[in-house]
């Protein structure tokens, strides 16, 4: 059922949706869009649902609610691979703090040539990090991706162990 009342299943108006009811609702909807599914070739990355269900405020979701999961969450959870504009990809390794000028620490991966499909792990980047001479971000991130679409396990690269 969705914030406005409407879906499944019916009620006549007279009800609300319990507290637990609408935490639900909103982590529910976030796990079957960021997981894989048979009918979905490739799923959402967090930042993208979290985009995608910030347009249903207020109809589908709880507005406080949802804005509370989202600063829980934040736009890049670690795990979440991303592309940065010098064509690197990475993995959040640290979520960004709560200073809004704070952006997440990654681990950069790289394709292993020697085996197809996988990947191996780089360095650390903080993406914090600006260029002194001229305050412009060393790295920046333009696209964000499900480390499913791309067959990798977060957790393999986020040890301190080399993958």
């Amino acid at each position: 059922m969705k914030f406005d009342l409407t879906g499944y299943p019916y009620v006549d108006g007279k009800q609300a949706i319990s507290l637990f009811g609408s935490i639900l609702t909103i982590t529910d909807c976030f796990d079957a869009i960021t997981s894989p599914r048979k009918y979905r070739k490739h799923s959402l990355s967090p930042d993208r649902a979290l985009k995608l269900m910030t347009d249903k405020i207020g109809k589908d979701f709880d507005p406080l609610l949802l804005k509370a999961f989202i600063n829980m969450m934040g736009a890049y959870p670690i795990g979440t691979v991303v592309k940065l504009d010098s064509g690197e990809l990475g993995i959040v390794e640290e979520p960004p703090g709560i200073d809004e000028n704070d952006l997440p620490k990654i681990i950069l991966i790289k394709k292993d040539e020697s085996r197809e499909g996988k990947y191996i792990k780089g360095e650390a980047v903080d993406l914090s990090i600006k260029n002194s001479r001229t305050g412009k971000h060393l790295k920046k991130v333009i696209e964000s991706f499900h480390p499913g679409n791309f067959g990798i396990q977060p957790a393999v690269f986020l040890t301190r162990e080399t993958a």
